[in-house]
């Protein structure tokens, strides 16, 4: 445990060797998730049925990028750990426990957003765009442009499944209240319809996919931040 009393540049070396460590421990799971790459591509790839590479390099390029994605997700609960030994001492005891909490269920969501995409939208997102084929028009994907496309859907759902963490925290801070999101539902919504458009891809049906979820994680958010503001609310009473 890192101790409070540590100088300023022994603070740096500190985080220098921290930064390290977690940059090793994405190259060597890297390394070792090349050796699973295949099985990978296999497990991203079922919803479509055939893919093609066109460029000489693009199959092992893809093989490099997944490896690497998938070495820094395996990697990222040690990254965590080594963040934590680095913050914790500047933090009181009633504030590690709420971060601790933070830390696992923004994770927790951050894998049920990418579950929701891999299982839900992807399979139903290739299904609706490749209905467009004809018997003059076949669907040919590089599996470059498929995967990326199916990386970009995880993070962006990733990333707004962290809406109801995002709602707890800012009401603990007082920065949002519960009433707030009540009378600005419209406004939220129109909002989130913008965000959803900005992270899929430029189709309205990807847009669809995303702007539904969003929709009840809008609601579950006003739920959590209720959850949130009782215990403020007690503390006034109780001054």
């Amino acid at each position: 445990m890192a101790s409070k009393n540590l100088s300023f540049i022994e603070h740096l070396e500190e985080l220098r060797w921290g930064i390290i460590y977690a940059l090793l421990s994405i190259f060597v799971l890297s390394i070792v998730s090349y050796f699973f790459s295949g099985d990978i591509i296999d497990f991203l790839t079922k919803p479509v049925d055939r893919l093609i590479f066109i460029k000489p390099l693009e199959a092992f390029m893809t093989r490099i990028k997944i490896s690497i994605a998938t070495g820094g997700a395996v990697a990222m609960p040690f990254v965590l750990f080594l963040l934590w030994h680095f913050v914790s001492p500047a933090l009181h005891t009633k504030e590690k426990k709420p971060l601790i909490l933070g830390v696992f269920f923004s994770t927790l969501f951050f894998l049920g957003g990418i579950s929701f995409a891999h299982f839900v939208v992807v399979p139903i997102g290739m299904k609706f765009l490749l209905s467009f084929a004809t018997e003059n028009l076949e669907p040919m994907i590089s599996i470059g442009s498929y995967l990326s496309f199916v990386i970009r859907m995880f993070f962006a759902f990733g990333f707004v499944f962290q809406l109801p963490i995002f709602s707890y925290f800012l009401t603990k801070m007082g920065i949002i209240k519960p009433d707030t999101l009540k009378k600005n539902r419209r406004i939220g919504i129109i909002v989130l319809i913008i965000i959803s458009a900005l992270l899929t891809p430029p189709d309205i049906f990807s847009q669809f996919l995303m702007a539904v979820p969003m929709l009840l994680l809008y609601e579950f958010s006003i739920f959590v931040s209720m959850i949130a503001a009782k215990p403020n609310k007690k503390k006034k009473s109780d001054n």
